[in-house]
C-alpha cells in the first residue's frame, strides 16, 4: 500500500500493482531515496546515544552506503550495538529487515574487545576480511592483498584473450 503526500494534502491509500523491473537503473536510486530517511532517524537517534564517528579529514563518519550496502562504524564497540539497534528498529517499521547471515562484524587491529551483537537473536558473525562494493577490506587495515587479488582477477580476464592473439 502507498499514498502520495502534495501541498494539499496526502492521498487516500492504494495498492502498488508493479515495481521497477530487476536490473533497473533506477533501482539503487529508489532504494537511497527510501532509505534515506532510516538513516536520517538513526543519525538523530546517533546524537542521544554513546556512539563515536571516526574522523577523516576533519569529517565525522558515520556509515558507508551504496544502494542496498552498507557499512556501520563506530569508535566503541557498545556505540556499534546502539547503532545496529537503530538501523534495525527503524528500517523495520519501514518493513525492512536486517539479514544475520548477511550482516558482519569486523573490529580493526586497535579493537579487540568486542561485544556479542545480535539481530532478531541470532548472532552476528565476526570476520578478518570482507569484501564491500567489491573491495576486500582487512581488520589490520593493509591493502596488499586486496591489490594482489585484483591482479589475479585481472590475470584471469587477460588469459581468456589468449586465443585472440
Amino acid at each position: 500500500m502507498a499514498t502520495v503526500r502534495l501541498e494539499e494534502g496526502t492521498s487516500d491509500w492504494f495498492p502498488i500493482k508493479r515495481g521497477v523491473r530487476q536490473g533497473c537503473i533506477l533501482s539503487p536510486s529508489l532504494f537511497s531515496i527510501y532509505t534515506e530517511r532510516i538513516m536520517r532517524e538513526v543519525e538523530h537517534d546517533g546524537q542521544h546515544l554513546d556512539f563515536q564517528a571516526i574522523k577523516m579529514n576533519g569529517e565525522e563518519i558515520k556509515e558507508l552506503r551504496y544502494a542496498d550496502d552498507t557499512a556501520l562504524i563506530s569508535k566503541i564497540p557498545d556505540g556499534l550495538n546502539h547503532i545496529l539497534q537503530s538501523v534495525k528498529n527503524h528500517s523495520e517499521e519501514k518493513d525492512l529487515y536486517l539479514n544475520p547471515s548477511k550482516t558482519k562484524i569486523m573490529a580493526t587491529d586497535k579493537c579487540n574487545d568486542i561485544p556479542k551483537l545480535l539481530v532478531n537473536n541470532e548472532e552476528l558473525e565476526s570476520v578478518e576480511t570482507f569484501v564491500y562494493l567489491g573491495a576486500q577490506i582487512k581488520k589490520d587495515g593493509k591493502i596488499t592483498p586486496e591489490i594482489r587479488r585484483r591482479l589475479a582477477i585481472a590475470a584471469g580476464k587477460l588469459n581468456k584473450f589468449q586465443k585472440l592473439w
